[in-house]
């Protein structure tokens, strides 16, 4: 009913004749440009490949983990970080430079953190609000954001 016109007393009516066949020729053709049009694709592919051979692990991570377990602590602010076991020999550089690059990736990340608590106690207090508890207004207010408080810290140095 649906597929074929919509009434049953209906016909259906089809165009009979014959297209012309392609030649081999023309197949050919076409299958050049389909291999013509993959090639920016395979390349993309391979450089994306070949790109992440080259790329070196991290010297350091702010979570410890299989390949990043002997802590460190920064010379500034005592922020802790992992390093792999071969640190010593695998590190050449400025030690002062890669120890501002760790406590800014950790300030980023308490950064970060604070906003999602400041967000969270934020919504409690409306919650508190829009119902009129007390009680739960008080406990959003007394909340402790740990986050926040060593950004501060941090941050007052």
């Amino acid at each position: 009913m649906f597929f074929n016109g919509g009434f049953p007393f209906s016909q259906v009516y089809r165009d009979h004749r014959h297209r012309p066949h392609r030649s081999r020729e023309s197949e050919r053709e076409s299958n050049y440009f389909v291999y013509v049009q993959l090639i920016p694709l395979i390349i993309l592919f391979g450089l994306s490949f070949f790109s992440n051979l080259f790329v070196k692990d991290p010297y350091f991570s702010l979570t410890k983990s299989n390949k990043y377990y002997m802590e460190r602590h920064t010379g500034t602010h005592k922020v802790p970080y992992f390093v792999k076991k071969t640190f010593e020999q695998d590190f050449s550089g400025n030690i002062i430079h890669l120890e501002s690059q760790v406590e800014e990736e950790y300030i980023s990340n308490l950064r970060f953190r604070c906003f999602r608590e400041k967000d969270y106690k934020e919504n409690l207090l409306f919650r508190a609000r829009y119902y009129g508890d007390d009680a739960s207004y008080d406990r959003a207010m007394q909340l402790h954001m740990p986050n926040c408080d060593r950004l501060s810290e941090i941050l007052a140095t």
